[in-house]
C-alpha cells in the first residue's frame, strides 16, 4: 500500500500528503497506481448532482452568461469602450479563478477515489476510512467536523472529499491495532498524527480560533458546541439552525 499511495499524495497540497504519509505502514500490495479506468470513473462522479465535465460546461456557460449581461448594462446605461472593456476584464479574472477552483476539486475527487481502489483492495488489512482536514485557519467547518471521523470499508454513506468547492481534505486508511501513526501536518507545526482538528484549535491562541471560526461561532464554541456540531457532511449550519439546536450554548446571539 505504501508504494500505491506515493502517486496519489503527489496530487495535494504537501501539508496534506505528509498527513496521508503519516497514516502509512509497510504493506505489499498488488498495484503501484490506480488503473485508468479509476479515473475515469471519478471523472463521472458527480459533485452537488453535475459530473465534472458538466461542471466544466456550466463554467463555460456562466462566463457567457457574465459577458452578455455586463454588455446589455453597458448599452442600457451608454458606457464607453473603455468602461465596458473594464467591465469585460473584471468577468476575465472571475473566469481565470473559477477554473483553477474546479480543477483543484476534480483532482482531489479523482485521488480520492484512486485511494478508496487502494483501500478496498488491502481491505485484508485496512479497517476503514478515516477523513483527515487540514489543520489551519482556512479549513472549512465541514471538513473541521468531520476530522478524524472513521467510516467503515463499503459504507455508502462515506462522506468523501471533495465536500465543497477547493476542499482540501483526504481519505487515508484506518487501522485499529496500530497505535502510533507518527505525526501531521498542521500550521505551526507537526502534531501528533492522533491530534483531530477541535485539540488542535484548543492549543492555538485566541486570534487564530476566531480566524478559524468567526467571532459568533468562536463563542458558541466556547459556550460548548461541538466542532461535529456546526455542519453537516454536505454543509455549514447558519446561525439560526445553531439557536434551535443548541439554545443554551447560542442564548448570547438572541
Amino acid at each position: 500500500m505504501t508504494e500505491g499511495l506515493d502517486g496519489v499524495t503527489q496530487t495535494v497540497e504537501p501539508a496534506t500528503a505528509k498527513s496521508i504519509k503519516a497514516a502509512e505502514i509497510p504493506v505489499v500490495a498488488s498495484y503501484v497506481s490506480p488503473p485508468i479506468e479509476m479515473i475515469a470513473q471519478a471523472v463521472a462522479t458527480k459533485f452537488d448532482d453535475r459530473t465534472w465535465p458538466q461542471w466544466g460546461a456550466k463554467l463555460a456557460d456562466d462566463v457567457v452568461g457574465r459577458l452578455n449581461s455586463e454588455l446589455r448594462q453597458a448599452a442600457f446605461l451608454g458606457e464607453s469602450i473603455p468602461k465596458i472593456r473594464k467591465r469585460f476584464e473584471k468577468v476575465a479574472g472571475l473566469s481565470r479563478t473559477s477554473p483553477e477552483r474546479l480543477a483543484r476539486t476534480s483532482v482531489n475527487a479523482a485521488s480520492n477515489r484512486a485511494r478508496a481502489a487502494i483501500f478496498e483492495a488491502n481491505k485484508d488489512i485496512v479497517d476503514g476510512y478515516m477523513f483527515i482536514a487540514t489543520l489551519d485557519s482556512r479549513v472549512s467547518r465541514i471538513c473541521s467536523a468531520l476530522d478524524h471521523k472513521v467510516f467503515r470499508l463499503g459504507d455508502p454513506d462515506t462522506p468523501w472529499p471533495p465536500r465543497h468547492p477547493n476542499c482540501r481534505s483526504v481519505m487515508v486508511p484506518h487501522f485499529d491495532d496500530i497505535e502510533n501513526l507518527g505525526e501531521r501536518a498542521a500550521q505551526g507545526g507537526d502534531v501528533p498524527a492522533t491530534t483531530d482538528f477541535e485539540t488542535f484549535l484548543k492549543r492555538q491562541d485566541e486570534a487564530f480560533q476566531k480566524e478559524a471560526l468567526g467571532e459568533t461561532r468562536w463563542r458558541a464554541w466556547k459556550n460548548g458546541v461541538p466542532m461535529e456540531g456546526f455542519a453537516t457532511p454536505s454543509r455549514e449550519l447558519t446561525v439560526a439552525e445553531l439557536k434551535r439546536l443548541y439554545p443554551k450554548q447560542m442564548a448570547f446571539a438572541a
